[in-house]
Order: C-alpha cells, then structure tokens, then sequence
C-alpha cells in the first residue's frame, strides 16, 4: 500500500508533473494520481502563488477550448532554488526531477 502524501508532497509532484510535459487537467491528473477537486485546489492555489500560468488553447480541429498550465519564471525559480539546495522530499531529491 501507497504511503499518504503530504500536501506539500503533492504541491511538488504537480509541479514535477507540469515540468515533466504534462500541461492539461487529465494528464496533471493521472500522473499525481490525484482527484479532479484536489487537483483544481492545487493549480488554483499554485496560480495565485504566480508558481504557474494558466493558458486557454483552441483545438481548431474540433472546437473546444482547453486550459494548459506551465511553469511561470517564479515557478522556475522556485524549483531551481529547491534543486540547487539540495532540498529533499521523504528521500527524494528534486534535481532529479527538475535538472
């Protein structure tokens, strides 16, 4: 069985997840392995924070709008300051996911 999770554990792991290439809600999502209501708790509170941005992206193939996030530069700074800190995470370091 899975350990629980810190918030802050989760916090980062959406953060590894949208630096890993994982922009929209579904695979944010799958990759924490996080609910829809956390989730949304999570990227609205990291947006506030100006730690991401939030951008709408048409499909023009079929119609629909689609919200991607990404890294803002306080975002970046933020990880490469825990990076290059050395800071660890219940034994996992971030450089190894964001270096």
């Amino acid at each position: 069985m899975k350990e629980r999770r810190t918030r802050l554990e989760i916090y980062i792991d959406v953060l590894i997840a949208i630096r890993g290439g994982h922009q929209r809600k579904e695979q944010i999502m799958s990759e924490v392995e996080i609910s829809p209501n956390n989730l949304d708790e999570i990227l609205e509170s990291l947006a506030s924070l100006e730690f991401i941005e939030a951008t709408k992206v048409l499909d023009w193939s079929c119609g629909d709008v689609s919200v991607h996030y990404r890294f803002s530069t306080r975002g970046e700074n933020l990880m490469r300051y825990l990076a290059e800190h050395d800071e660890t995470l219940n034994d996992r370091e971030l450089g190894e996911y964001y270096l």
